[in-house]
């Protein structure tokens, strides 16, 4: 049963998770790099030493299409029975790692591992990401994620048999960043496909800095006011909107987004930003979208 492990990236060089891995591979297995058309001096340097590493193989884009089409991409060109996503700003926690997912093997389930967050703030320039993610935590377990496994799919640490894979593609018709993995859920739960989480942890190193982050949020909202006929039951956020909306109670939380909107980002970017104060700019942003 060969493995491929598959590893989209755009401008990240995830030389240290492919040197990480490279000691667990099995014998048959694969390590594929997908990079999203980066085209900049860096990425060049890294994806070319990549290119001479044994047991490595590159797939380099002309043109970038997203990260849902990427995914699919490195579906189709894997060798491999099983594929092994891994977002490319993780690492392995420990040296089991891909021996643990090998143990499962053969399955006819996906099965998600975790996220893990590290112990201490690496940059207070990273600390709003920092914060949500370790508050957020507790409710990733693999007991908590297994109450709802569709709704819980993150697409950060995966396994999946390659032919479930190509008949459940990932939906490339995203125009944003943001939610690709809930879309996902959705499908593989209207297709049946079953899903298991387990605590197989892959660690997040990857944080974006602070402003970067407060912008990548907003694009997932947009993502998610594009998406939401298909989303409803699948995300916290617009579920708790509807009712909002049905109870006519959502003009007033955009008035309230207009009022307070900058203050909310000052705390947000500040040294002390608050997951709450995150969640009533994320509601506040939803609903003046249009």
């Amino acid at each position: 049963m060969k493995l491929s492990v598959l590893l989209p990236s755009y401008r990240y060089d995830c030389r240290p998770l492919v040197r990480a891995l490279l000691p667990m591979m099995p014998a048959e297995g694969e390590i594929i790099v997908g990079d999203d058309c980066s085209a900049t001096p860096e990425s060049d340097i890294y994806l070319a030493e990549m290119e001479g590493w044994s047991g490595v193989r590159v797939l380099r884009k002309s043109k970038n299409g997203g990260s849902a089409a990427m995914r699919n991409t490195l579906a189709r060109e894997a060798q491999g029975e099983y594929l092994l996503y891994l977002d490319c700003d993780g690492i392995p926690a420990d040296d089991t790692f891909l021996s643990t997912y090998l143990q499962l093997l053969p399955t006819e389930e996906i099965i998600c591992g975790s996220v893990r967050n590290v112990e201490t703030l690496p940059s207070p320039d990273v600390k709003l990401r920092y914060v949500y993610e370790r508050h957020a935590e507790r409710r990733f377990t693999a007991e908590e994620r297994n109450r709802h496994p569709y709704q819980n799919f993150r697409t950060f640490n995966f396994l999946v048999p390659r032919e479930i894979m190509l008949r459940c593609p990932f939906d490339e018709t995203v125009s944003l960043s943001g939610y690709e993995d809930t879309l996902a859920g959705r499908a593989l739960c209207q297709a049946g496909i079953p899903i298991r989480h387990i605590e197989n942890a892959l660690l997040n190193v990857g944080l974006e800095e602070n402003h970067a982050y407060l912008k990548k949020v907003e694009r997932q909202l947009g993502t998610l006011h594009e998406k939401r006929h298909l989303l409803t039951g699948y995300s916290s956020l617009l579920d708790f909107y509807t009712r909002l909306d049905r109870a006519h109670l959502s003009g007033a939380v955009r008035l309230f987004h207009r009022t307070f909107a900058s203050c909310e980002r000052r705390n947000l970017l500040s040294s002390h930003p608050s997951v709450w104060v995150l969640q009533l700019y994320k509601l506040g942003t939803y609903a003046s979208l249009r």
